[in-house]
């Protein structure tokens, strides 16, 4: 987990998977907490995912990951969200943007997701990702190459939707969706289960 603050996504891990699971955040006060808990036996680290060039070596050591991450929920802002600004500009969205990712290079979803999909190629190694995110990335015209260039090595397992208003401090009337894609599943058309409540 990439994006872990405080171990949410992976606190129900059998204790005997600690040693395998690696995790970081942009934020060290994260890094205590969970080193003061379950997660000492796991590997925690203060890493900015989307502005650091640091190697992985440690992907090295299996040819299957799996990722699991909820990315923040944050693009280039548009006239009402000025209070976004800057949010997206990340060394990888300025990768994405020379590679002419367009919109897709504004979001931090997508940053993510273009880093994972670097990775997997670098290391060649087979990933899985579970993800809770907008599914903008898969569905807006806007994001179509990025789509595109992500569907070349992931193709979609399984997922649900549900309400945003599940996420507290979330406002509006739009769907979190959780979805599961893998470089070892050939590209499929995505249709999620709705949950409710």
């Amino acid at each position: 987990d990439m994006c872990c603050g405080t171990g949410n996504l992976t606190k129900d891990c059998p204790e005997e998977m600690f040693s395998n699971l690696y995790m970081s955040t942009l934020n060290e006060e994260d890094v205590n907490i969970l080193n003061h808990t379950k997660f000492k036996r796991a590997n925690v680290f203060c890493q900015d995912f989307l502005n650091t060039d640091d190697e992985y070596d440690f992907l090295q050591t299996s040819k299957n990951w799996v990722f699991i991450l909820n990315p923040p929920y944050s693009a280039s802002p548009t006239v009402r969200d000025e209070h976004k600004k800057g949010v997206s500009d990340t060394k990888i969205g300025l990768r994405m943007k020379n590679d002419s990712m367009n919109k897709a290079a504004s979001n931090l979803t997508t940053q993510f997701l273009w880093k994972i999909l670097q990775l997997s190629k670098q290391y060649n190694i087979n990933i899985t990702v579970g993800m809770f995110t907008q599914i903008s990335f898969a569905m807006n015209p806007s994001y179509s190459h990025f789509y595109n260039e992500w569907k070349k090595c992931f193709g979609f397992v399984n997922g649900f939707c549900f309400h945003c208003s599940e996420f507290e401090g979330t406002t509006g009337e739009w769907p979190v969706v959780f979805s599961v894609w893998s470089t070892q599943t050939d590209a499929q058309s995505v249709v999620v289960d709705i949950f409710e409540n």
